[in-house]
């Protein structure tokens, strides 16, 4: 295994930022000593976890609209990128990202820094967009306008943390982190098309147990919870991709068109082709 190294692999050495946009997988488990995250420009590709405990590995595919947050102790890799593929790798220090936590709260840097995986998100398309022209910008500076590479470097993280604030700052006093770390596995591939009775594998808990925990915590059960999530997967996937909706709706375990189409109408309020042409105005 190989650890990659911030003072070999980042562009401009006085800067705690980097970045790289890579058209191919990255086939060797390595782990860094920078935080990193990653998101999925065009295409899909499969990302592997190796546990460093006993050398487990976990795989998910992530599609165009995907993005995860890697600590520096993960040791991860990516396998069968479609061929047009292109990921945007984000790194910066981990002195820096504290930095930039600050901003919001530095307890959610605490709760993310527990969590021993990485941590994914569904990137909303006008963040990526805004990310996509400050990359632009930054890519045609040399080292004599190092500060103004670090200023489009900070606007691309603020981006990136605003994302992560979003989903976990709701959490951060009110759940334990089991809870946390549950919360943030149930909502990617392929767990979020699991049946809800089988979630509880990924905790000590028996279904019921945990059922109830859910509930107490988070206000709504876990099937009304995973059904949302659910639909809010769908919305990226009719925003991001060209997969037709009876695709979306097998992709998500759906056996019924029909079913799937009224839940989504009564999350939305329209339904899902009303919404991707919506989408695209």
């Amino acid at each position: 295994m190989v650890t990659a190294n911030h003072a070999n692999d980042f562009t401009f050495k006085d800067s705690p930022f980097h970045f790289h946009l890579y058209k191919r997988s990255v086939i060797e488990p390595h782990n860094h000593d920078y935080w990193e995250f990653f998101i999925i420009l065009q295409g899909q590709t499969t990302h592997c976890t190796v546990s460093p405990q006993n050398g487990n590995e976990q795989s998910i595919i992530v599609k165009k609209g995907m993005g995860a947050l890697v600590h520096p102790s993960d040791i991860h890799y990516f396998s069968k990128s479609s061929s047009d593929f292109l990921q945007l790798n984000l790194a910066i220090t981990d002195e820096q990202l504290k930095k930039v936590f600050d901003f919001f709260t530095p307890e959610l840097y605490d709760q993310l820094a527990a969590i021993k995986e990485p941590v994914f998100y569904n990137i909303e398309q006008k963040v990526m967009d805004e990310i996509n022209n400050n990359i632009v910008l930054a890519q045609v500076l040399s080292e004599n306008d190092i500060e103004k590479y670090n200023s489009y470097m900070k606007f691309i993280w603020m981006d990136v943390i605003k994302t992560v604030y979003r989903v976990n700052s709701n959490e951060v006093k009110q759940y334990p982190l089991w809870l946390n770390e549950f919360i943030q596995k149930i909502v990617i591939p392929p767990n979020i098309v699991s049946p809800v009775t089988e979630l509880h594998k990924l905790t000590y808990f028996s279904y019921r147990h945990l059922a109830r925990l859910f509930h107490s915590y988070v206000g709504i059960t876990l099937s009304d919870y995973m059904q949302n999530a659910k639909m809010q997967y769908a919305a990226m996937l009719l925003r991001t991709t060209d997969n037709g909706i009876l695709a979306i709706s097998s992709e998500l375990g759906y056996d019924s068109l029909s079913h799937f189409i009224h839940v989504f109408k009564q999350v939305y309020n329209m339904t899902p082709k009303e919404y991707r042409h919506s989408s695209t105005k």
